[in-house]
């Protein structure tokens, strides 16, 4: 999980920094980004000194990954490693790829670099293709998570994004009419505080209306659960609490049949 998290946490600032360079290529000609950083200055993220130290981290990233891979193979057993075996067998051409790009990109031979892109491009194609073969073959239930989570953040990304470009034009314009200064670097640093502030609200509103709209039965259980939790805090009557007990288990999981057993030590086995 630490691999996971670094890994998108350095995505998502190479990708940022990509948004922030000083100069955009637009139509092949340069022209100012507004929301541009000077920290990033350079021809692209890349020559930057920022964009060098993200790309380092995103390459570490990229081998601890392979290594996570390799342990968590190892340690998986049953059906588990089936799935695995799809996914490692549809990534095993995507460091070749890697190196040929690199190498290419470096050394001017665009035939290796022609190379590296096709060989990543199949490899693309290979993990969508092996992840559904596993996914369907192999029963991956929790494929519903990954649903679920896929429509939270799609639409958490959207508004997101929607609030931090609104913010960034309605202070560049409050920016400009009172200080005159319409791509003041306080305009970035308050919309991206917004942005901070508004995240996990705003994440937990989008999920429970995902599971409210789509996930209905999951959504009712979950309730059931935390006023069960609610109550048995306060409870102090045993009988009062075992009723409630097999009352939210009856809502919840909704078996033919429910009994609770109490064992007491006081009497004889």
């Amino acid at each position: 999980r630490p691999v996971l998290w670094v890994s998108t946490l350095s995505v998502a600032a190479v990708t940022v920094a990509e948004a922030l360079t000083p100069t955009l290529s637009v139509a092949g000609r340069s022209v100012p980004n507004p929301i541009g950083l000077d920290a990033l200055s350079g021809a692209d993220v890349e020559q930057s000194l920022v964009g060098q130290a993200l790309f380092a981290v995103l390459s570490v990233c990229l081998l601890a990954s392979v290594a996570s891979l390799v342990v968590r193979y190892r340690h998986s057993r049953g059906q588990e490693r089936q799935q695995l075996k799809w996914f490692v067998y549809s990534a095993v051409l995507f460091l070749p790829g890697l190196v040929a790009l690199l190498i290419g990109e470096s050394t001017g031979f665009e035939w290796l670099s022609v190379s590296g892109i096709l060989l990543l491009s199949l490899v693309l194609i290979g993990i969508s293709v092996a992840s559904t073969i596993a996914i369907l073959r192999y029963r991956l239930w929790d494929i519903d998570i990954i649903i679920r989570r896929t429509l939270q953040y799609a639409i958490l990304t959207g508004l997101l994004a929607l609030v931090y470009f609104g913010a960034v034009v309605l202070l560049q314009t409050l920016f400009g009419g009172l200080a005159g200064e319409a791509n003041s670097p306080l305009v970035t640093v308050l919309s991206t505080l917004a942005i901070a502030a508004l995240f996990n609200p705003l994440r937990l509103r989008i999920q429970e209306f995902i599971d409210r709209r789509f996930y209905r039965k999951k959504y009712d259980a979950e309730r059931a659960l935390a006023q069960f939790a609610t109550s048995a805090r306060d409870e102090v009557d045993v009988d009062r609490l075992a009723a409630a007990l097999l009352d939210t288990v009856e809502e919840t999981v909704q078996p033919d049949r429910a009994a609770l057993w109490l064992y007491d030590p006081g009497v004889s086995r």
